[in-house]
């Protein structure tokens, strides 16, 4: 199976761009994404996933590449709606162990939405990471 991802983002009042995405296995990441692109992914194991760093936080932009990244490292071992969850969550204890270590860090988050396709079926997500503040939810569906 061949998948056409296309993305485009607007940084909007910032310096710089918070936004990131995860296809394919490539982070895409801390850099302008004002003009659409477009990316072909093979095979049912693929990620595709928007990180949106949280504007007015600290380091949205930190937190929303690191998120992709924890998870992408996980790439092949995800292959269920636990194994996504438990990704998430040790995306999440990464960003607090930053935090914890530089409180420049304090308050940074991003959201997460993606979806994990598997056979005739996908894993779709969404979230927020707000690091220290609120609790964290985790919607999971399975599509046909």
């Amino acid at each position: 199976m061949t998948v056409k991802a296309c993305f485009i983002t607007n940084i909007g009042a910032r310096n710089c761009n918070e936004d990131g995405m995860l296809i394919d296995h490539a982070v895409i990441s801390g850099r302008s994404m004002n003009s659409s692109e477009c990316r072909e992914a093979q095979g049912a194991a693929s990620l595709y996933i928007v990180a949106d760093g949280m504007g007015g936080h600290a380091r949205g932009d930190l937190a929303s590449k690191v998120v992709l990244t924890e998870i992408n490292n996980r790439g092949e071992n995800i292959g269920s709606a636990q194994d996504m969850l438990t990704a998430l969550l040790s995306a999440r204890q990464t960003l607090n162990r930053m935090a914890g270590e530089d409180p420049r860090l304090l308050g940074m988050g991003t959201t997460v939405a993606g979806i994990l396709p598997r056979d005739r079926k996908g894993i779709i997500f969404n979230l927020q990471f707000p690091v220290a503040c609120y609790r964290v939810t985790l919607c999971v569906s399975l599509v046909a």
